[in-house]
């Protein structure tokens, strides 16, 4: 594992989701320094044997461990922060006022498709389009459980739309 070469080396402290009360000093990502890892920015990050995300918390000059000791960070996942500074004061003080790890209270403030290291498929569109048979086929509203997708159905049947118009 490759390490910055500087004598005085920045460490990036990270929070993870786990019931740990504390927060894991990791080296920058090979070749990188802090500024690549902004504070609320999502981190790849190798945890035990596994890799795990991460939450950068906070940036120190020193490490209470050796610096061969440290791992460095993957990767940062994103080019922005995820969560900014407000949201991270926020974090502190609920993690401290509940008495809970501030990684738990970091990433319940994150939304699911965010937690995880990719982002698949996180930001679709739901598009609705009738077919040509459910064009043909009279709707009936009768039903208030069926409401909601009666309502899209005339719509979509009245108004013509086809499935990238369609934002119901």
């Amino acid at each position: 594992m490759s390490h910055p070469s500087t004598s005085n080396p920045a460490v990036v402290q990270v929070a993870i989701a786990s019931p740990l009360y504390r927060l894991f000093d990791y080296l920058p990502v090979a070749g990188g320094s802090i500024q690549c890892h902004p504070l609320g920015s999502r981190v790849l990050v190798p945890f035990g044997k596994r890799e795990v995300v991460g939450i950068v918390a906070g940036h120190q000059s020193q490490s209470a461990l050796a610096i061969a000791q440290l791992k460095c960070v993957i990767k940062p996942l994103g080019s922005r922060a995820a969560l900014e500074p407000p949201q991270l004061k926020l974090a502190h003080w609920l993690a401290d006022y509940y008495h809970h790890p501030l990684g738990d209270v970091l990433f319940n403030m994150l939304p699911n498709a965010l937690r995880k290291p990719v982002i698949g498929g996180a930001y679709t569109e739901r598009c609705w389009q009738i077919s040509t048979h459910g064009r043909a086929t009279s709707i009936y509203l009768g039903r208030a459980r069926l409401y909601i997708w009666g309502a899209r159905v005339y719509i979509l049947a009245r108004h013509d739309i086809n499935a990238t118009d369609a934002k119901i």
